[in-house]
């Protein structure tokens, strides 16, 4: 029945020029993203060694709180600081190198 109503319904000729274009936007999305990451990679820089020992090997290299302890020998409690305080100062300098944007959290 639902094939047999659509014959009485008008078509409308297709204009491409009235559909949206979701190219730009995610071109946008794409290049911010890569200053962001340029951003990120140049604060990383800044941390003291032994938070941006902790930060990549927590969050670029995903190894866990007991696994870093046995990489570098510190104290757990020591790495979790270092990983907390370096988070917060990556956090600081993104703000400061871009004032008005927010820094999102990426999982």
């Amino acid at each position: 029945m639902q094939l047999r109503s659509g014959k009485h319904k008008k078509t409308v000729p297709f204009s491409p020029d009235l559909m949206q274009n979701g190219e730009e936007t995610h071109l946008k999305d794409e290049l911010q993203k890569e200053a962001e990451f340029k951003i990120l990679e140049r604060c990383l820089q800044a941390l003291s060694a032994e938070q941006k020992q902790a930060v990549e090997l927590f969050y670029l290299q995903e190894k866990c709180y007991n696994e870093i302890v046995a990489l570098t020998g510190t104290d757990w409690n020591k790495v979790r600081s270092l990983i907390q305080n370096g988070r917060r100062n990556l956090k600081i300098c993104m703000e400061q190198t871009t004032p008005g944007i927010t820094v999102r959290q990426y999982e």
